[in-house]
């Protein structure tokens, strides 16, 4: 759940699977509490901050994004 996103650690070694479990859990949802997008947005913070963002992750967080 996305709840549950506040639990995982990212690192440079998991950030493309964090990214892909969000785009996966956020499929389910047309909308998103605010706490639900607190979550979701500093997940993203933490993939940016300790990621190379090489295309394939760019394009994952611009999907997540819009």
């Amino acid at each position: 759940t996305i709840p549950d996103l506040d639990h995982v650690d990212v690192t440079p070694d998991n950030a493309l699977g964090v990214v892909e479990t969000i785009e996966d859990l956020l499929r389910n949802h047309s909308t998103l509490l605010y706490d639900e997008l607190v979550t979701v947005l500093n997940k993203l913070k933490d993939i940016i901050n300790v990621s190379v963002v090489t295309p394939n992750l760019g394009q994952a967080l611009i999907n997540i994004i819009s």
